[in-house]
């Protein structure tokens, strides 16, 4: 003990004093486990920074109990422990597990950025006139591309679940809406081989999951299924286990898995035939990351020994998943209210998926203040879309009047066919109004948009301000902000493809330049995240705040990233972006992307 604190054996110790060595903020931290220990029986077990007679920093591990006799704390026992070499330790593993994190995302951007590079040029190769002959390589080149993007995504993957590094976003899922993407997705794929897809008729529940990760492990598993078949189909069944559980079954008529070989399913690095002549290729990861991102999912995952007739893998996921994280689980359905003119709010009522949303139609802005103090206890009330022309009051008015109430500052309001001034929409921003909605706004849009409001990473303070625009895509005019010569030409001529205008810009800074100088507005911003002189992030936070920018301070900016590592959405919307691509863009994507905010 005289050793840690440095001092002179044998002398004298000082009890009341002893506190004043360990550092300001760690003092309450011991006092009130002491406090815990006479009084509850409470033992400790803390490490505390520590400074020694010497002014050595250190740090030490103590361990102590209260002894008692006759319910009476009599005497204080433990065991004081010098940790500093350990903690040192540990800090330089968290050192190290930051480097790994950061050389992932390097290499991320660095091997993406490439590949956006070939597939995309091979993709507007595939649009022009070329022979059958030619018309082949490309087609081939388009495949292994693909591949090499799918075996880069399924390293990093592995990579950040061993580190501990993957995180899950839990949101209210609609099933239907789901499990239609998944059959898009996989519709080219199952085509190319004759194949046919059957999704079978869906249970009705409120599922609450990860929906990227869940998309991953149907994906894996379909991808899997369609390379081992050659004739018949792939069915994928959706059906409740109980109250609380959903299991997927992914059936196909493939050439099956040898029983001698089951064992080795969900084994990393592993192909069940790994000699030089397989068929199918592979890293051997994808079963065992879907394992891990179902066990993630609250999950189990396995095969069917017993299906005869090609393959038969199963997984199971917790449809209450929020309830195991921070993000509180959502009550049984949230509630929009539209407040309007009957003929019109009933326009946008269908916008909206009726398995998550109730809709509440009220007319005027009375009955809505009304309808928001008796229910704002009972139900869910999430989101407000109020049109301008209500009858006897403006829809500005009505904003202001809810706003000014500290019991609704949790509702997220739109303003639906408003046609404000920029200077009139930054006036009630600051006072929390979330965006604009027009007329023609489409159901994949708004679902969008509301899905951006709902992610649990991101302070509703930070969210960029949504709108949405009436023009003809004749008339579209974007700026595109990217470095990289090669994905620069690609995005121009895609972008051109589908009719838009396009200004470029090499970085942020001289995409600022060009925004300071435009009279005419553009209806989008493409904006890579990495880029010399000014980054992407910076860009946008100065368009968002800056006053030289006002005119496009609305103007939605769409992030392109080759980045792919936890957080960089995040970061993305934090910035002010609306949206986020990862690198590498197809001309389907972006245009479906920018048909969302155009």
């Amino acid at each position: 003990m005289y050793r840690i604190h440095e001092l002179p054996v044998q002398s004298p110790i000082d009890v009341e004093n002893a506190i004043n060595y360990y550092l300001p903020e760690a003092r309450p931290v011991l006092q009130d486990a002491i406090n815990e220990a006479i009084e509850q029986g409470i033992s400790w077990d803390l490490q505390l920074p520590f400074v020694t007679a010497k002014n050595n920093h250190i740090w030490v591990r103590a361990i102590g109990f209260a002894e008692f006799e006759n319910n009476q704390a009599i005497r204080l026992k433990g065991t004081f422990q010098n940790i500093t070499a350990i903690k040192n330790a540990e800090n330089r593993a968290k050192e190290a597990s930051k480097a790994k994190s950061q050389f992932l995302a390097n290499m991320s951007h660095e091997i993406r950025t490439p590949i956006n590079g070939i597939i995309g040029a091979n993709e507007l190769m595939q649009n022009t006139v070329l022979s059958k002959q030619q018309l082949s390589y490309a087609q081939a080149i388009q495949r292994s591309g693909e591949s090499l993007l799918s075996l880069i995504n399924d390293i990093l993957d592995f990579s950040k679940i061993e580190a501990g590094k993957l995180k899950l976003h839990p949101q209210v899922i609609s099933i239907h809406t789901f499990m239609q993407s998944i059959q898009n997705e996989m519709q080219s794929q199952v085509d190319a081989k004759e194949l046919t897809l059957d999704i079978q008729p869906l249970p009705a529940v409120k599922l609450c999951s990860d929906p990227f990760r869940l998309r991953q492990i149907l994906l894996n598993l379909c991808i899997n299924a369609v390379k081992f078949t050659e004739k018949g189909g792939i069915t994928i069944t959706c059906s409740s286990v109980d109250e609380r559980y959903l299991r997927f079954t992914i059936t196909d008529t493939g050439i099956g898995i040898p029983i001698d070989k089951v064992s080795e399913l969900f084994q990393e690095f592993t192909q069940l035939d790994a000699s030089t002549t397989r068929n199918a290729g592979g890293t051997g990861l994808g079963l065992t990351i879907s394992k891990q991102l179902v066990k993630l999912l609250g999950g189990q995952i396995g095969f069917n020994n017993e299906y005869k007739h090609g393959a038969e893998f199963w997984f199971t996921v917790d449809t209450q998943l929020s309830l195991s994280h921070t993000t509180p689980i959502p009550r049984d359905i949230r509630t929009i209210v539209l407040v309007g003119k009957q003929d019109s709010m009933q326009h946008l009522r269908p916008q909206f998926d009726a398995s998550l949303y109730d809709v509440q139609i009220i007319k005027n802005a009375n009955k809505c203040i009304t309808f928001l103090q008796d229910n704002i206890s009972k139900l869910d009330i999430e989101f407000i879309f109020i049109a301008h022309d209500l009858p006897g009051i403006t829809g500005v008015d009505l904003l202001q009047a809810i706003r000014a109430q500290a019991m609704f500052d949790d509702i997220y309001i739109f303003l639906y066919n408003s046609h404000l001034e920029d200077q009139e929409l930054t006036n009630l921003r600051h006072i929390g109004l979330i965006g604009c909605v027009n007329g023609l706004a489409e159901q994949t849009s708004l679902n969008h948009v509301l899905e951006k409001c709902q992610n649990p990473t991101i302070n509703p303070k930070n969210l960029p301000f949504y709108t949405f625009q009436n023009i003809n895509q004749d008339d579209t005019r974007v700026l595109l902000v990217e470095d990289n010569d090669i994905n620069q030409a690609i995005a121009k001529n895609m972008l051109e493809n589908l009719d838009m205008r396009v200004e470029v810009a090499h970085n942020g800074m001289e995409a600022l330049d060009i925004l300071e100088h435009s009279s005419e507005r553009f209806h989008a911003i493409l904006m890579d995240c990495q880029m010399p002189v000014l980054d992407g992030c910076t860009a946008t936070e100065r368009i968002r705040s800056m006053p030289e920018y006002e005119t496009h301070r609305f103007t939605p900016i769409i992030a392109l990233t080759a980045h792919a590592l936890e957080g960089d959405e995040a970061k993305c919307l934090i910035a002010g972006m609306n949206s986020y691509i990862t690198k590498p863009i197809n001309s389907k994507r972006l245009q479906l992307e920018l048909e969302k905010w155009i």
